[in-house]
């Protein structure tokens, strides 16, 4: 059916673009603190980068990163359902 394929193709864009919102606010965080050279020096470390920049803002502005948390939901509930959805496409 068409609506497991419009599933699919919305969950997975939706997960797609969460975790380059996430990762860009991420890199927007990191450079702000430590400049291009801490970031070239910190892409190595991948997925480190993202908790570095929640825990970064969090300890310094008191605040939780709201924004941060939704876009990792976001990612992550794209994905499921974008994997439901390939699951559940006719294949045939």
């Amino acid at each position: 059916m068409w609506i497991w394929a419009l599933m699919q193709f919305v969950g997975f864009g939706v997960g797609i673009l969460a975790g380059l919102a996430l990762g860009l606010w991420a890199l927007f965080v990191l450079f702000v603190i430590f400049g291009p050279l801490g970031v070239i020096f910190v892409l190595i470390l991948g997925p480190l980068t993202i908790l570095a920049s929640v825990l970064i803002v969090w300890f310094d502005s008191g605040a939780f990163p709201v924004i941060a948390l939704l876009l990792y939901l976001g990612m992550w509930g794209g994905l499921i359902i974008g994997g439901i959805g390939s699951s559940l496409t006719d294949h045939s």
